[in-house]
């Protein structure tokens, strides 16, 4: 069982869809949103109304770019449990360089050397933004140096668009 999780456009909020896994016999859900940097407090959702065996969807907003963990908590009794646990990348920051540097390329001819450097590094962020997605989804609580991949790629990513001017200018 993994949580599905879809990130809202524009970064603010996160749609997560849980399941329940013990049948109705949990006295206390919820959802927490976890910044892996600790650079935000962490989100603690209630979950109510989760139907006996079945599934709801619930929105958390997201207080910034990021790797997050999202984990969801059942109490059968005697304390809350982490049931299920998923990695997000939130990575609108990164999404804005890359755009930017798109439009950049899309005034360059083939041969520009200017260009190539450019394509070059978007290429990179590209890849490193994509890459991280993937090691957070891979993310469980038995696989967690997947959450560290996913970190140390965004940093870095985040690293090669710092000094550029996105989508805030």
């Amino acid at each position: 069982m993994s949580l599905q999780t879809t990130l809202i456009s524009d970064c603010s909020s996160v749609t997560v869809q849980v399941n329940d896994t013990l049948s109705g016999g949990s006295s206390g859900d919820s959802i927490q949103l976890i910044d892996y940097s600790g650079t935000y407090s962490t989100v603690t959702q209630t979950v109510t109304g989760l139907p006996v065996s079945g599934f709801m969807d619930v929105v958390i907003t997201v207080p910034g770019n990021g790797v997050y963990t999202i984990d969801f908590k059942q109490d059968p009794g005697g304390g809350s449990i982490t049931v299920d646990t998923v990695g997000l990348v939130v990575s609108c920051d990164i999404d804005c360089c890359l755009a930017t540097w798109t439009e950049e390329l899309m005034g360059c001819s083939c041969d520009c050397p200017k260009c190539s450097s450019t394509l070059a590094k978007a290429q990179k962020v590209f890849l490193l933004i994509n890459s991280a997605n993937a090691n957070a989804g891979a993310y469980d609580l038995s696989n967690t140096g997947y959450i560290t991949g996913a970190y140390n790629k965004y940093l870095k990513a985040k690293e090669m668009c710092t000094g550029l001017c996105g989508c805030d200018c």
